[in-house]
């Protein structure tokens, strides 16, 4: 359930200078530069789910700080400390808890912002626009596409404040996954109580521990 729910919340070749693209990798440092400059990320998202056998989409709201987050979108929540964590399913009034532990091949909330720094090849695609926004394209690919759930993550930059406007993450199962930001704020004020699950705020939901 933990790894599902992962991976749609969220919600990320062949020859050397293919993947280490200069333009790409300009786009990419400034990029870092930017988010790592952030203590704390807030953003507001929009996410659309495309599989054979699922065709969602939903609104949500992410607050993250370091390993530390708090996703809303739809019907689930998704809490972690860094050593705890909490997924709050709104519609079975369910919780389920578990010990945090980072998958390495998952996309993550803390490594959204930083997965194009490791272990990819990345391509300058062009630019465009989204929703009136100026982006740049850049593809990433695995450098090691056998241990990869995915082959390709499409990532478009806000030219004018070098920050992530769309992620799209196309799975080896033929899946879809496509997160847009509609607010990327870095430095906002939260308190490390964000970020632990408040039993009082779900009254007569069903709690299951690992």
């Amino acid at each position: 359930m933990k790894a599902i729910i992962l991976s749609t919340l969220f919600v990320l070749v062949s020859t050397f200078s293919f993947g280490q693209d200069a333009k790409a990798k300009a786009i990419l440092d400034k990029l870092s530069a930017k988010t790592k400059s952030y203590s704390t990320v807030y953003v507001e998202f929009s996410s659309k789910i495309k599989s054979s056998a699922v065709d969602e989409s939903s609104n949500g709201t992410a607050y993250m700080k370091g390993k530390k987050f708090f996703i809303k979108s739809g019907k689930y929540t998704l809490i972690s400390n860094g050593i705890k964590q909490w997924v709050i399913n709104s519609d079975e009034k369910e919780v389920y808890i578990s010990d945090y532990e980072e998958d390495e091949d998952a996309i993550t909330p803390d490594k959204i912002l930083s997965i194009w720094e490791d272990d990819f090849k990345y391509k300058y695609v062009g630019t465009g626009t989204i929703g009136g926004v100026a982006i740049e394209k850049v593809d990433l690919y695995p450098k090691d596409p056998s241990d990869a759930q995915f082959h390709t993550i499409q990532m478009a930059i806000d030219t004018k404040n070098n920050k992530p406007k769309q992620i799209i993450v196309k799975s080896k199962d033929g899946s879809k996954m496509t997160y847009t930001f509609t607010k990327f704020q870095g430095n906002t004020e939260m308190s490390d109580s964000k970020f632990v699950f408040n039993k009082g705020n779900y009254p007569g939901y069903r709690i299951e521990e690992d």
